[in-house]
């Protein structure tokens, strides 16, 4: 898998409908790079069927319900990973960093997994829909 070298975007499409997003350490002031995932905000465009199942029991496809749903699938697969992660969503679009490239790559492939598994989206989906903590996330 391409590590990211270069500030900037990664415009490898490896990921996508990832994003990742690199910035040197030395422009941050703790020393660590930014090693940033977003999604592309056109995401429906290729996962409309995902956002369907998503909205069909009143939740709003948005940057908040993919962090929930992601967290809760990433906590799944690697919880190390998961602990590792700093979710900062905003509306429509769902971001989180971690402070190596190596790791963004882990993530944004466990991501790229679970987007494509209709069948985790749903499951996922349909337990946050039912849990009081989470009516926040309906439309």
């Amino acid at each position: 898998m391409k590590k990211i070298h270069e500030e900037g975007w990664d415009d490898d499409e490896t990921f996508y409908p990832c994003w990742l997003i690199y910035t040197k350490p030395e422009i941050r002031s703790n020393d660590k790079p930014y090693c940033g995932i977003e999604l592309d905000p056109e995401l429906d465009e290729d996962y409309g069927e995902q956002i369907q199942i998503i909205e069909s029991t009143g939740l709003w496809a948005s940057g908040y319900t993919w962090e929930v749903l992601i967290e809760h699938y990433v906590q799944s697969r690697n919880p190390a990973l998961a602990e590792e992660v700093n979710f900062d969503s905003e509306g429509s679009t769902f971001a989180c960093s971690l402070d190596s490239t190596e790791k963004q790559s882990e993530l944004a492939g466990i991501i790229l997994t679970f987007l494509k598994d209709k069948n985790a989206i749903r499951r996922l989906e349909t337990k946050i829909a039912k849990d009081p903590e989470y009516e926040w996330l309906k439309s």
